[in-house]
């Protein structure tokens, strides 16, 4: 088996990117709607090499090929359909980036009937073209978002979208289209399609501004005060501000509370305490708190 990325198809000839040109003897399977003998990638493409009957030399025989994105980046997608529309995604996505805001994008590869329906339903396949999510900067989930791209316009295929759009829009988010079937001009498709990107972008961005410029009154109706915002890190080699605390300004009782063990007591002047003599292990009061601490040594024992 050779797995090698494909610039185009030429019938029975594949093109590699190298520009190598591999003749394939059997048929080639390609994924996805195409018309003529050229198809344009890049793809890649999955070849048996072998002998046909076991004796002859081996060959390659048959080949399957899957459009994908670039010729960088192997994303799958149905069609070149698909690659525009992508290309219109990353583009919403690097506008949005300059906003703040993050979009994920994702090609969505299995069936999802059972979280749009809530079940499997083995005669409805549902796989949107492509899913998004839109997150604030604080990672915080904002909207979600299906496309569906319309390569084709035949009655069985627009009922086909039809029916799949109704189960798309079951859920919470938005459904977005780009038309790029024969029937319209693929620029107005696309500036079509970039136009609704954008208009949901944009009320996704001022639904998010509204909300969280109302939440500092929400909650201060609530009684839930918002956290306060961190207090930033110091730059390395900055000096730390040191506060020293404060005592408390409390007023000073005219006798001691009573209650206490130990002779009575009673409150000095506040200036009428002398120094203590340093290295005394019985230090003479010192203002107020030298005082009390004074009293509190002869309740303990202490001895001069």
């Amino acid at each position: 088996m050779l797995v090698f990325t494909a610039e185009r198809l030429e019938g029975d000839v594949i093109v590699a990117v190298s520009g190598t040109r591999l003749t394939v003897e059997g048929p080639i399977a390609v994924f996805g709607p195409g018309q003529g003998r050229v198809r344009t990638g890049p793809f890649v493409v999955a070849v048996l090499v072998a002998s046909p009957d076991g004796q002859a030399a081996i060959a390659p025989l048959k080949a399957y090929a899957h459009p994908h994105w670039s010729a960088t980046d192997m994303l799958p997608v149905d069609s070149s359909h698909e690659r525009r529309s992508l290309n219109r995604l990353f583009g919403f996505q690097s506008w949005m980036a300059e906003q703040g805001y993050v979009v994920e994008v994702t090609k969505p590869l299995h069936d999802r009937s059972r979280y749009f329906l809530g079940r499997e339903e083995p005669d409805q396949l549902v796989k949107p073209d492509f899913e998004g999510k839109v997150f604030a900067a604080d990672n915080r989930f904002l909207r979600s978002f299906v496309v569906e791209v319309m390569g084709l316009n035949s009655p069985a295929y627009r009922a086909r979208k039809q029916r799949l759009k109704e189960i798309l829009t079951r859920k919470p988010g938005h459904y977005l289209e780009h038309l790029a079937h024969d029937g319209i001009a693929q620029e107005d498709g696309e500036q079509k399609f970039r136009k609704e990107l954008f208009d949901f972008g944009q009320a996704t961005i001022r639904t998010d501004k509204r909300k969280s410029a109302a939440a500092p009154a929400r909650a201060a109706a609530t009684g839930l005060l918002p956290l306060p915002p961190p207090v930033p890190a110091t730059p390395t080699g900055a000096p730390l501000a040191v506060v020293q605390p404060q005592p408390a300004h409390l007023p000073w009782p005219a006798a001691a509370p009573a209650g206490l063990r130990g002779p009575p007591m009673t409150w000095p002047d506040a200036g009428s305490a002398a120094p203590a003599a340093a290295g005394s292990l019985d230090p003479e009061p010192v203002g107020k708190l030298g005082w009390l601490a004074h009293q509190l040594w002869t309740m303990l024992g202490g001895r001069r």
